[in-house]
């Protein structure tokens, strides 16, 4: 069984990745963006958070002003 999904063992919930997804959305204005489509939202998200993304550097703002 894929344990992904359970907290204790490194998974991530529900709510934290809402958390992630806005303040993903909000840090690239990307609420605005016409062009934006699924897929991209889906790539981006996934690369920012995989490839640039630093835990022990960087904090999430889902506040919209930064």
């Amino acid at each position: 069984m894929n344990d992904s999904c359970d907290l204790n063992l490194g998974g991530i919930s529900s709510y934290s990745a809402i958390l992630l997804i806005v303040a993903y959305m909000n840090n690239f204005n990307l609420q605005q963006s016409p062009h934006i489509t699924p897929s991209r939202l889906l790539m981006g998200f996934l690369d920012f958070y995989s490839n640039c993304f630093d835990p022990r550097l960087y904090g999430v703002n889902t506040l919209s002003e930064m």
